[in-house]
């Protein structure tokens, strides 16, 4: 009987391996085989853990999530040029980080820019080439976050916890915008700002999974 072919992004991921076993994969990955298993039966391979794996790899995030255009990023350049004293911003706008119980990302692409004084963008130290905006969603980081605010995060921390801040983090599948604790060596606690929402004391199963986006570093909203 035929082997039932993995969906699209997965089949992508193990074209560019050449290996479909879940365990290779998953390992390539950096999951465990049953989440990969998992997410060949509720679908396919979450946006936010093909962005990780297509940096990590140098593949375009296009290719990967689309099939269009080349499998490999040629060369790396700005997201966009210096003018007028502005830089710009890639923004991600069907990218949402739940200040609540996670949200699931399905697609990711660059639909728009946020332009910035560079002056500005100099003193918070952050590079406009490794930086995202992204949108939030839920109320558990009010009044520090509300939902539909638009966020400026800081990848040059990609995967390192660097300080006590607020960060955008991908756990168990899912994205989620919170601030996070260090308690001890290896340990955290993650932390919403609306006393409603208890904190999280993530177990051994969700740290495997934890994968620091970035550190938030300033928000915009509609007033």
């Amino acid at each position: 009987m035929q082997a039932k072919k993995s969906p699209p992004i997965l089949s992508r991921v193990e074209d560019y391996l050449k290996n479909n076993e879940n365990k290779f994969v998953a390992d390539k990955i950096g999951v465990a085989p049953q989440t990969v298993s998992s997410w060949k039966k509720r679908g396919d391979m979450p946006s936010a853990s093909a962005i990780e794996f297509a940096e990590r790899e140098s593949l375009s995030l296009d290719w990967l999530l689309t099939g269009r255009g080349p499998m490999r990023v040629e060369t790396e350049t700005p997201i966009v040029p210096h003018k007028d004293g502005l830089v710009y911003v890639a923004a991600y706008s069907e990218v949402v980080a739940s200040a609540g119980t996670g949200a699931v990302v399905e697609y990711e692409f660059q639909d728009a820019a946020f332009a910035f004084q560079e002056d500005f963008i100099r003193d918070l130290r952050v590079r406009a080439d490794k930086a995202a905006m992204i949108r939030v969603i839920g109320d558990s980081m009010t009044p520090t976050l509300s939902s539909g605010d638009w966020i400026l995060v800081d990848r040059k921390d990609e995967e390192r916890f660097t300080q006590d801040a607020v960060y955008v983090f991908h756990m168990s599948g899912e994205l989620f915008v919170k601030r996070i604790h260090r308690v001890g060596k290896g340990q955290f606690k993650i932390l919403s700002d609306n006393p409603v929402h208890p904190p999280l004391t993530p177990d051994d199963t969700d740290l495997e999974t934890l994968r620091i986006i970035g550190r938030v570093v300033w928000a915009g909203r509609r007033m």
